[in-house]
């Protein structure tokens, strides 16, 4: 439970969370099969989506795929901005 609650505080902070949640999330697994079996459901979901969204990816043509990834950038640099200036300008 302690992984879990550190990977939730990771969530909202700056770090690796939902790998420490995900970590946590499987060492209580391995003790509940009620946690066990929620974690498969979620696995075959998210590689129903991974595969649907390689398959729209690869048809989707180029200048939109450039778009995409300079918005993304574009997303996640002023996500780090605006961290940085809420945690370290106090």
């Amino acid at each position: 439970m302690l992984v879990m609650a550190i990977g939730l505080f990771f969530i909202i902070a700056p770090g690796p969370g939902l790998l420490v949640l995900f970590i946590g999330a499987g060492l209580i697994a391995q003790q509940s099969l009620l946690a066990a079996r929620a974690l498969d459901w979620s696995e075959l979901q998210s590689r129903k989506l991974a595969n649907w969204a390689s398959g729209v990816w690869r048809h989707v043509p180029l200048t939109v795929k450039i778009v995409l990834m300079l918005f993304a950038m574009f997303v996640t640099g002023a996500a780090s901005y605006a961290a940085y200036t809420f945690l370290f300008t106090r």
